[in-house]
Order: structure tokens, then sequence, then C-alpha cells
């Protein structure tokens, strides 16, 4: 029969004390001790865990702004202030889906700040514009924006400053993705048809001088 007692210092070594009980014939057991004394690894000190902690609380935030798409939607132009989650961080986001909900001629405006609201997001890289009617204004939006030919001159303001102002080193595109699983939900009614958007960019997207083809800017598989 043998018993163990184990004596443990915290930081250093670690002792373990062994009892052997060794019968012997018409005598009590005869008891002896051995013992002896290991090395143990030295605790992790709290620092130490916390340097960790924080390497790897850095290397998610950088995953999480590099993979994922972040979904915004503007509806009270000229006003280009986006109303966004707290926490999010404008200056790491790297790919936007930007919705721009319009209303009707009458209460659109032609003049907007479109360089201010690009330069709250320095590190973007890709970025998918998505024009939709506002609920509030769609039937009379709708209409106005049925053939590009027809467009009020006001639209053709709006749409002719944003192509001017997307930063050159952008990949970007126009319209809803042909991909279902990559649409965000928008906020609007509806979206504007890819057909008045194809029209607007042949026409508007030129005589900027822009060099992508309009096949290249909106998902548009037949006209």
């Amino acid at each position: 029969m043998s018993m163990m007692a184990l004596r443990r210092n915290p930081y250093r070594k670690c002792k373990i004390e062994e009892v052997v009980e060794t019968p012997v014939a018409g005598q009590e057991c005869k008891k002896s001790r051995r013992s002896c004394t290991i090395e143990v690894p030295p605790m992790r000190p709290a620092a130490k865990i916390q340097r960790v902690a924080q390497s790897l609380y850095y290397e998610a935030k950088d995953q999480f702004y590099h993979c994922n798409y972040f979904a915004m939607s503007l509806d009270n132009f000229p006003a280009t202030t986006l109303e966004m989650p707290t926490g999010w961080d404008c200056s790491r986001i790297k790919k936007m889906h930007l919705e721009l909900q319009l209303k009707d001629a009458q209460r659109m405006n032609s003049y907007i700040d479109w360089t201010s609201l690009f330069a709250q997001f320095p590190s973007l890289v890709h970025l998918r514009i998505v024009p939709s009617f506002h609920p509030r204004y769609y039937e009379w939006a709708r209409l106005e924006l049925e053939d590009w030919k027809r467009a009020h001159f006001i639209f053709r303001a709006f749409f002719r400053e944003l192509l001017a102002s997307i930063p050159e080193q952008l990949t970007w595109k126009l319209g809803q993705s042909m991909d279902p699983q990559e649409h965000m939900q928008l906020e609007g009614r509806a979206p504007v048809a890819k057909k008045v958007l194809w029209d607007m960019y042949s026409e508007l997207g030129t005589r900027r001088g822009r060099c992508r083809e309009t096949a290249q800017v909106i998902d548009f598989a037949q006209r």
C-alpha cells in the first residue's frame, strides 16, 4: 500500500513525497518515506497573456476589414453624412456597397460633395454603387428615370458629378451584382433599372474620359 503527498511551490519547484508500507510477518507494517523534487515551468506572466490576446485581436480586426463588404445607404441629398454602427473604422474599410436613394427631380440636388464622402475611406479598394428609389418618392422618381434619354437634367448633373468624383484607383461597379448572394439589402423601394444605368454610363462615362468600358462597370448579361 502506498500513499502520495504533494507539496507544490507555485513558482519553480514541485516536491513529491511517497510513503511506502511494507508488510512484515508478525509485526506492524514497516513504513519508509521517499521524496524527490522536480522543476516545473514558471507560470506565464499576465503581461504575456495580455500581449498574446492583443495580437489576436488586431489580427482578427485586420481580417474583419479586409474580407467583408460594408453596406451603407444615403437618402438625404445633398448631405453625405453616413450613419454607421459604433466601432466601425472608416479609414480601414476596403470593400463597400453604397446605396443612393433617389427622389424625384423636384427634391433632388445636382451638386453633392462626393469628394468629401470618398475621402472618409482612404483604404477603400472595391466599391459597388447601387442607385435605388426612395420609398416615399418611388412613384414619381421611377417615372422620371424610366428612360435615360428622357431623364431630367437634375439626374444628368447628379450622375455626371458622381462619375467625375469616383477615385481613379478604385475597382468599382454600378448596379446590383449578377450574383444574388452579393446583393445588399436595399433600403430603397427598388433599384434603378440596369438599362438606364447602362445608357447613362455609355453617355456620361465616355464624356468624362473614363477608360473603362460600360460592360466592365455594369453587370448586364443582355440588353
